[in-house]
């Protein structure tokens, strides 16, 4: 394990690494540190759950059959069902924990790990969205390591996980966060005063196992929808638009764009489509492949201070500032005009800025096609006056030049161009994304 100090900030806040993450995000990094993470075991279709239980049937022996399932509470019953049908076909004893919170406490994380202590499962299964999935990945690595200090874990930290529990599996409800294929938890760190959110990074923090199965997330709610799928599209785009990209996570981004493009508004309008809902659970699976093998671009930075400061959900946030932070990245890296095709763009015979104009406004039309707000003047819930926004522009500012996605982005960011990005943000006006092109 890297340890770099045991001072009381996260990696990513140390003076004495920035300049080396910032060097990492060039084109002369780029190849460098480039390891390819993924599950090991993802199942998909019908069947896929009755391949779970088989899989998990075998791998334990008739003593080790004890599981602890990570749920909140609006889903305990699919938790406990879960659990139940395991018991059935297989012979697995189960425990459910439920205290999942946004964000992902640590005090709340330490029951979980209490639980452990008490009932040693031998395999953590997550089911829910990102703050399950978030809150089972720290209960396996606190249970495991209970000494260790969050704040010290980068890339590449390894901290020989798997000693009390073998298997890490993932059955998402929400198609968009792509935890369920990702290296990273967020973790609120309440040991902090006051309690700060840190990104944990780690290759044993992917899940064995994923489970993909339409049955889970067919209940989504047509917000939600909208909100996880365009968080989905902000992880591929985004991470796309970087040059630490390789062709491993450029296939997997590509490809979920495209699937997004054609499936999300189909899942937002007509939520019994399960082809639609089938599409997109694969998309976010994918776009978490992808983006996790690289970072994801600052249009996180930008609604993770947004999101803090005025509780909008994360994919809703993410979503709008989506278009800001392409146009701003889109001055030292000419790769939107391949994701620019996708959206249906004639590239021939016409200039970078032509064609980044047509992919924003495109962009944007897209959003609108299923009712998702482009700005943070259309946003409806809550609803964000210009005042009280510009009110809180120095917090949101400095959250987000705090971020850790800062220091990956391709095109350096100074603490004025965050405010600018944020005060076009309110608009998003075709000819002020522009601007951050030309100037």
């Amino acid at each position: 394990m890297i340890l770099l100090s045991d001072k009381e900030y996260a990696w990513y806040e140390d003076p004495a690494v920035e300049y080396l993450y910032l060097a990492s995000s060039t084109k002369n990094m780029r190849g460098y540190h480039a390891p390819i993470v993924s599950p090991k075991i993802t199942f998909t279709g019908t069947n896929s759950f009755i391949d779970l239980a088989n899989f998990i049937g075998s791998y334990f022996g008739a003593g080790d059959k004890r599981l602890l399932i990570v749920v909140d509470k609006e889903l305990r019953k699919m938790g406990e069902k879960v659990g139940n049908r395991l018991l059935e076909m297989k012979g697995f004893e189960f425990k459910i924990f439920d205290d999942v919170l946004p964000d992902a406490p640590k005090y709340t994380l330490m029951e979980g790990v209490k639980t452990c202590e008490e009932f040693q499962p031998k395999a953590i299964i997550a089911v829910g969205g990102g703050s399950t999935m978030d809150t089972a990945k720290g209960v396996f690595l606190l249970y495991e390591k209970p000494q260790v200090n969050l704040n010290n874990l980068m890339i590449p930290s390894y901290l020989g996980l798997r000693k009390k529990v073998d298997l890490l599996i993932a059955i998402p409800t929400t198609s968009g966060t792509g935890s369920e294929a990702t290296t990273t938890t967020v973790i609120t760190d309440t040991d902090r005063i006051p309690p700060k959110k840190t990104a944990v990074t780690l290759y044993e923090l992917c899940p064995d196992i994923v489970v993909l199965h339409y049955d889970f997330v067919k209940a989504m709610p047509m917000e939600l929808t909208a909100g996880t799928g365009m968080d989905a599209l902000s992880h591929a785009l985004g991470a796309y638009m970087l040059t630490m990209s390789n062709i491993y996570t450029d296939m997997h981004n590509l490809k979920a764009i495209e699937l997004i493009l054609k499936y999300l508004p189909r899942a937002v309008k007509r939520s019994n489509d399960m082809e639609a809902r089938e599409k997109m659970l694969l998309a976010a699976y994918i776009a978490g492949v992808g983006f996790s093998n690289v970072v994801t671009n600052f249009e996180h930075g930008l609604g993770h201070s947004f999101g803090a400061i005025f509780h909008v959900h994360h994919g809703r946030a993410v979503g709008i500032f989506l278009s800001t932070a392409t146009a701003f990245q889109a001055k030292v890296s000419k790769r939107f005009v391949n994701i620019a095709q996708l959206f249906g763009v004639d590239v021939y015979n016409k200039d970078c800025s032509q064609i980044l104009k047509e992919l924003l406004v495109n962009l944007q039309e897209f959003a609108k096609s299923f009712g998702f707000p482009t700005s943070i003047k259309e946003l409806e819930n809550p609803k964000i006056s210009r005042d009280t926004y510009m009110k809180n522009i120095d917090q949101m500012v400095k959250y987000a030049y705090q971020d850790v996605t800062r220091l990956f982005s391709s095109r350096r960011l100074t603490i004025p161009q965050v405010r600018r990005l944020f005060e076009i943000a309110y608009e998003n006006k075709i000819e002020d994304l522009l601007d951050l092109f030309y100037n």
